[in-house]
């Protein structure tokens, strides 16, 4: 029955009534013989008598397991949760079989609903973080010991609690700075999101997004340090692809005007600031309008390819070569020891430019006029800098024709040069 009249009764019930659980004596044929305190979780309620059918309110599946933990003997000890039919709630129950009455067991009985709950999420999230293709761990700030890894991080990135490594063996030296950053940034705000490469080998690197997340451990309490790192190979690819693409030409791969731009600009405060020399070459294909109209588009186009190649070839690794548009290129020549450097230069592309170019089982020709500019610490104006080199290009292509009309046979200066100073305004021919 319901309590009794002993103080050992009304302190049970006091404890179980202050604790909100229920204490029962239950037999091994599944009855309730005397419960204390809250008798709602059996569905047991004042006055009715001890119930041998509240397992009939519950998930038969799991009520089974409970069964057979009462009917078997060897069983000295069981803990069992219990699952209502329509899912509103759960209950646990412990029970230890009495020493002196073996067909009973005493039980306590709670409510496990928030619980089983709060493990069903949380398990629901350790799945999908064991799902998820993101590098995601957690350590001890005090030590780096991991605690916690998901499948991509203990796998590729080798961090698995007790193997000894920590976040800081996946850190390459030049990645460093920023992660010591991030985790000051964490310190006052508790949570940093940066871009870390990770390198879980020598030489292998994976670039990523990366969110440090300062917090306690849910298990010890203690404070905790987890990241999320997501892999961003793709995207860095994308993001270099529109880069080149954004200061490249697409047919022949060199620079286009935008980079010649931007390193001319460069190049120009550098001469300007220092004694340093550099150059400006700017090219023109002759004959080459004959090639499209006789061979087409597509061997007009496979000319430039060669032309690009050649004119790249003469050059030094911290030259720029430069398709300015149509068959006009534009090299950028730095680091003068000489002014004169800039006409051998020119004389190198004209000679190798000029050689025969095997396209579509044939050969064709093409010659190069060049225009020589020569920028020391006067130079002012990168723009008229090339507007100058262009003039002598002109001028050149332009002898060359009035000489070819008129059949002369004399050899005719192909490049020119021009220390172009502050007034400087004609070129200097040779």
């Amino acid at each position: 029955m319901h309590g009794n009249e002993h103080d050992d009764g009304t302190i049970c019930a006091e404890i179980a009534s202050a604790a909100g659980v229920t204490l029962a004596t239950i037999g091994t044929d599944g009855r309730v013989l005397s419960w204390h305190g809250d008798g709602s979780l059996l569905s047991l309620t004042e006055p009715t008598a001890p119930a041998s059918n509240w397992p009939l309110l519950f998930d038969p599946e799991r009520t089974e397991q409970l069964w057979t933990a009462l009917q078997d003997d060897d069983q000295h000890r069981f803990r069992q949760q219990l699952r209502s039919f329509d899912g509103s709630r759960w209950v646990e129950i412990i029970g230890s079989r009495l020493p002196d009455r073996p067909d009973r067991f005493a039980c306590v009985v709670l409510d496990a609903t928030d619980s089983v709950r709060d493990a069903t999420s949380m398990k629901r999230v350790e799945n999908v973080l064991h799902g998820t293709s993101d590098f995601v761990t957690t350590w001890d700030p005090k030590d780096g010991r991991i605690t916690w890894s998901n499948d991509p991080a203990t796998v590729i990135l080798g961090l698995a609690p007790g193997s000894g490594r920590t976040v800081r063996d996946v850190v390459p030296d030049d990645q460093l700075l920023a992660y010591h950053q991030g985790l000051g940034v964490i310190d006052e705000s508790g949570n940093w999101a940066g871009t870390l490469d990770l390198e879980p080998a020598p030489g292998y690197r994976i670039p990523c997004k990366v969110n440090l997340i300062r917090g306690r451990d849910p298990e010890t309490d203690r404070p905790s340090i987890s990241m999320v790192g997501t892999e961003i190979s793709d995207l860095r690819a994308a993001e270099d692809r529109l880069n080149w693409a954004a200061e490249h030409d697409q047919l022949t791969g060199l620079a286009n005007r935008t980079r010649l731009t931007r390193q001319l600009d460069e190049t120009l405060e550098r001469v300007v600031t220092t004694e340093e020399l550099a150059g400006i070459l700017y090219c023109d294909l002759d004959g080459f309008k004959a090639v499209n109209d006789e061979h087409g588009h597509a061997a007009g186009d496979a000319v430039l390819v060669a032309v690009s190649e050649r004119i790249t070839s003469t050059l030094r690794d911290h030259d720029l070569a430069c398709r300015f548009g149509g068959d006009e290129f534009v090299v950028l020549v730095t680091k003068l020891n000489e002014p004169e450097l800039v006409d051998r230069i020119a004389d190198r592309i004209e000679h190798i430019v000029g050689q025969p170019i095997a396209i579509e089982g044939s050969t064709v020709s093409v010659g190069i006029s060049i225009g020589a500019v020569v920028l020391d610490g006067s130079t002012l104006d990168a723009d008229a800098a090339l507007q100058r080199a262009d003039q002598f290009m002109y001028a050149v292509k332009q002898t060359r024709i009035e000489r070819r009309l008129q059949g002369s046979t004399g050899q005719l200066l192909t490049s020119e040069r021009e220390v172009l100073g502050v007034g400087d305004a004609d070129p200097l021919l040779g």
